[in-house]
């Protein structure tokens, strides 16, 4: 019996590969792609955590933080590159970021917006089938600094050789192949309301990516704007809500 059950777990991977459950259920008309963004400290990861934990009792449904997406071998192998050049070269750029980093962080660049848009490929796929994909630093033109291109700020000295407009093209198409998210939910919370609950990033950092968010005119691009000030329970049911009006 022992051994039936051991063989039983490794083959399903301790149940989750378990083939006997019931499939979730997905939407007849097709899913959604749910983006929440919002800055350091107004409770995004815990927020899909919860959503998902909440609509994955029925529905099926996958999370996907375009932040931070799986990173490819090549995008691997161009990081590996990179830590060989710094250590033997230093920081490129400078420490304030300014300075033009160097053709390989262009290239690391590069490789993270095709990372990013696997990724929302696979939340798109999976939304076309009925299911429901919750996202976290979803590529919103508002907030490019979260997760958007890294090049522009470089683009002079990029288009002066043919290397350089490569990378500059191919990152600008693949965020451009990123579509806007058929729910978009902003997470507003007081910049400084966000630096007392972000301890573990600096004071500095936190407020000014606050401001980013705080800042911004949402009213042109259909977002709910969901107050991310209060406790998690109250803003997860005003999530909730939001959420469940739309599908």
């Amino acid at each position: 019996m022992k051994l039936s059950r051991l063989a039983w777990s490794i083959l399903t991977l301790r149940g989750r590969l378990d083939w006997r459950r019931t499939p979730k259920k997905r939407l007849s008309h097709g899913g959604t792609v749910i983006a929440l963004v919002g800055g350091d400290g107004a409770g995004k990861s815990t927020c899909v955590q919860e959503l998902a934990r909440w609509l994955g009792g029925e529905l099926d449904v996958m999370t996907a933080h375009l932040g931070r997406p799986p990173r490819s071998l090549f995008t691997l192998a161009v990081g590996a590159l990179l830590k060989v050049r710094q250590r033997i070269f230093g920081e490129p750029g400078g420490a304030d970021g300014t300075q033009f980093p160097g053709y390989v962080q262009c290239l690391r660049d590069v490789c993270t917006a095709r990372d990013r848009y696997l990724l929302y490929l696979k939340a798109r796929r999976f939304a076309l089938t009925g299911g429901l994909a919750l996202c976290e630093r979803y590529p919103v033109p508002l907030t490019p600094e979260f997760a958007g291109p890294r090049l522009d700020p470089f683009a002079e000295p990029l288009r002066r050789t043919r290397l350089g407009r490569w990378l500059l093209a191919a990152e600008a198409s693949y965020y451009r192949r990123i579509l806007s998210p058929d729910l978009l939910v902003v997470l507003q919370i007081d910049p400084e309301i966000a630096v007392r609950r972000k301890t573990d990033e600096p004071a500095e950092y936190v407020r000014r990516r606050g401001h980013i968010v705080w800042a911004a005119d949402w009213s042109a691009t259909g977002a709910h704007v969901v107050d991310a000030a209060g406790p998690i329970d109250e803003v997860l049911a005003r999530l909730k809500t939001v959420i469940w009006r739309e599908l």
